[in-house]
């Protein structure tokens, strides 16, 4: 691609992942999403709780109108970058220096822009001194949270969630307790929000720290006109109508502040808290379907999938809204304070709205999987009319309470107009399908609930243990196939990764460790972002560890399980890529040393210089037939890289096997033989890819993803920046062992931002 340019067409939807990565690591940057999500709704519920029992209800009113005012105008400055930029540089990252760089400059012009535009139009609005500040400094921190959002689409596009989920963490950790520290000592409304502002800036630096020392290197010079104009175009109806989504959910605060006053804001942010609580399920769920609604096969199994959706959505939030009468008034005075029991009354109502907003958000995020993006614009629009216009009848007169009947109303109004644009298209849904099995279970809870009398603390625990047994009953009484089949919608959330999922098949203990290297050589480390050259010396010394160390066998050893047991942990050493300096620098040095090893060679670039990796100065040669042969004859085995180093995690069933094909047809002509091995370009792969390369190969590997199986083989991948200590534990033979363990997971995950960056080819 060339330099400013963005392909429209390669836009991701909204809420999908432009790579297709494993089950393994799916399922892994599912729950740090979910992590993220429920810290931060979690600490951002401490937050508020605090905040509102210490500086009483007119201070916390005007903390409320700051952070329901300030994001109508800031809104702008992410301009529906994530969506666009996601996909960018999942699919090039070797432009991740200019996408960024270009990105923030984009963020920051509409970011400021829109800062300075709310803190004019709060001046009409709130009081000058503590409330106005208040305003100032919030703003300041939701648009660190901004840059955050838009550090973590780095995160998200390498697939690493676990680097957002940490800095949300970050985030949310550092408003709470700093927040409780000022509180303790007596702080007001402006020392709150300085506190709050802390907590942004310190997600802030904890997302740059990760982007500095673990990803590709960023510079702000690199950004070019062209592509801060090409992400203007693209973003420009994705930034309309995340306008007019914020405002949609914004502006009944804003509305309720200016016409009510603070108090009144305060009680209904008090029940808000309920509602924006629980969103992220809606969202949670909805990302799982998307992949599956368009990969669907026919009308049929798109229905199919919207309705199990929808059963689920309902399963979750129409007890919450069923039970809230009986403990709400409790809950808000637990928590909150007695000062807030008004807002007791509209927690049902907003409960219930959350019902109707988790419907509104899978059928949004279905009509994008469709391809009707301008129809979600217009009902959006036509949903913000209809609230403004209910809101400035309904909050003169009754308040808060308008306010909240008015969200219901709307939510209400949105779903329906999107289940008709669902209706439209694809045709009539069975609502009773949807609808039977978690309302049987809901009124069932609420029948036992009545029959008791419980109330307050009684009835929530009684809910939380009667609800889930009758819910169980319930879909096996009336929906046992479909409970399978959401099941298995779940297990699949991969990105899109088509067709039945395998369970993971473990390699058992000792069975060797596969090392992956790159290019071997000299190459500036300013030059080689991805680190994947390794310096002729420090390969040479790795060698001779593994020589006194380690037995070394070919890849066939370990694939069959051939290799001899003499105590010392057992390694097979590949190269990805089929540089020239395998041959050149790593082969006499192999040689010496009577090491077998293996190179995967794209066929397309035999021959030619790599271009799906930029390293200026340093030597990308990719060995020519002649090369190949002489490698052979040394003992380097060249098996097949596919053809033109495309990444079969996004590709289709027929571009996956003719890429295969034609590979094994040049390796033949060029060796003489048929290739028996297949490395993924990038590491990544597919079931489909998967299955394509089970009916080419004998066996198939990855990189740094979990073993699955003969085509899925894991691989140890070894930088410039590993160091001889960290070899070693990749070469023990139980650093993978570890690694996947749920504690090496975890304590990996934790100090990733501290380890050397490192890339994939």
């Amino acid at each position: 691609m060339s330099r400013g340019r963005i392909r429209p067409g390669r836009v991701a939807s909204e809420g999908m992942v432009a790579a297709q990565p494993s089950l393994r690591r799916s399922a892994g940057n599912a729950l740090w999403m979910l992590f993220a999500e429920l810290a931060g709704k979690g600490a951002g519920l401490v937050f508020f709780v605090i905040v509102a029992r210490a500086l009483g209800a007119r201070e916390f009113g005007h903390f409320t109108f700051a952070i329901s005012f300030i994001p109508l105008f800031l809104i702008f400055a992410n301009w529906g970058l994530d969506s666009a930029f996601v996909r960018e540089v999942a699919t090039n990252r070797e432009r991740v220096s200019e996408l960024f760089a270009s990105g923030l400059v984009l963020l920051t012009g509409l970011g400021v822009a829109g800062l300075a535009l709310s803190f004019v139009a709060a001046l009409f609005f709130v009081d000058h001194g503590a409330p106005y500040q208040a305003v100032v400094i919030v703003g300041f921190a939701l648009f660190c949270d901004e840059v955050s959002s838009f550090i973590g689409t780095i995160f998200k596009g390498f697939e690493r969630m676990e680097f957002f989920a940490l800095a949300v963490f970050t985030n949310r950790l550092l408003s709470t307790v700093l927040s409780a520290v000022a509180l303790l000592a007596g702080a007001g409304l402006v020392p709150i929000c300085l506190a709050y502002l802390a907590g942004s800036v310190g997600g802030l630096l904890f997302g740059l720290a990760a982007l500095r020392r673990y990803f590709p290197p960023v510079r702000l010079r690199s950004a070019s006109s062209s592509t801060v104009k090409a992400l203007f175009g693209i973003g420009l109806p994705l930034g309309f109508a995340g306008f007019l989504s914020t405002a949609v959910y914004r502006i009944d605060a804003v509305m309720l502040g200016v016409i009510k006053g603070p108090v009144p804001l305060a009680i209904y942010g008090v029940a808000y808290r309920f509602f924006e609580s629980l969103l992220f399920v809606s969202w949670a769920l909805a990302n799982v379907a998307l992949p599956r609604i368009a990969l669907a096969r026919d009308r049929s199994d798109t229905t199919r999938i919207v309705e199990l959706a929808s059963a689920a959505l309902l399963a979750f939030y129409l007890p919450i809204a069923v039970g809230a009468p009986f403990g709400a008034h409790w809950i808000v005075v637990t928590l909150f304070s007695s000062k807030y029991a008004a807002a007791a009354s509209v927690v049902p109502v907003l409960t219930a709205a959350a019902l109707f907003y988790s419907i509104e958000v899978l059928g949004r995020m279905t009509a994008i999987a469709l391809g009707h993006r301008r129809e979600i614009a217009w009902i959006t629009g036509l949903t913000l009319i209809v609230n403004v216009a209910s809101n400035a009848v309904a909050i003169p007169v009754y308040g808060f309470r308008g306010a909240a009947w008015t969200t219901l109303a709307t939510e209400i109004f949105g779903a329906i107009l999107l289940l008709g644009l669902y209706v439209r298209i694809h045709g009539a849904l069975r609502v009773r399908k949807i609808v039977a099995v978690p309302a049987t279970a809901s009124l069932a809870m609420a029948g036992i609930l009545l029959v008791t009398g419980a109330r307050d603390a009684n009835a929530i625990v009684l809910a939380l243990v009667t609800y889930p047994i009758l819910l169980a009953l319930t879909a096996y009484v009336l929906a046992a196939e479909d409970v399978r089949m959401l099941k298995e919608l779940v297990q699949r959330d991969d990105g899109g990764r088509a067709g039945r999922v395998p369970r993971r098949r473990r390699r058992r203990a000792g069975a060797g460790t596969i090392l992956v290297y790159h290019a071997v050589g000299s190459c500036a480390s300013a030059e080689d972002p991805g680190n994947l050259f390794m310096p002729t010396h420090v390969f040479e010394t790795q060698m001779e560890y593994l020589a006194r160390n380690r037995t070394v066998v070919p890849l066939v050893d370990i694939v069959q399980e051939t290799f001899p047991r003499n105590g010392k942990p057992v390694v097979a050493i590949t190269f990805d890529d089929g540089y020239r300096s395998v041959l050149t620098e790593a082969g006499p040095c192999m040689e010496r040393h009577g090491f077998a090893s293996t190179v995967f060679v794209p066929t397309k670039w035999i021959g030619r210089h790599s271009d799906w990796y930029e390293a200026q100065g340093c030597d990308t040669a990719i060995m020519t037939p002649d090369e190949l042969r002489e490698a052979e004859r040394i003992g380097i085995n060249v098996e097949s890289h596919g053809h033109g180093h495309i990444d079969l995690g996004l590709a289709g069933p027929a571009e996956a096997d003719n890429d295969l094909v034609t590979s094994i047809g040049l390796l033949q002509e060029a060796l003489g033989r048929r290739p028996r091995y297949f490395a993924y370009p990038y590491g990544r792969y597919s079931e489909t890819s998967e299955e394509v390369a089970g009916r080419h190969f004998e066996a198939s590997f990855t990189i740094d993803m979990p073993h699955d199986g003969p085509h899925a083989f894991e691989r140890v991948g070894i930088t410039r920046l590993d160091g001889m200590l960290l070899f070693a534990v990749k070469t023990s033979g139980r650093y993978i062992r570890w690694r996947r363990s749920r504690l090496g997971s975890a304590g990996y995950a934790l100090a990733r931002p501290l380890l050397p960056r490192r890339a994939k080819s």
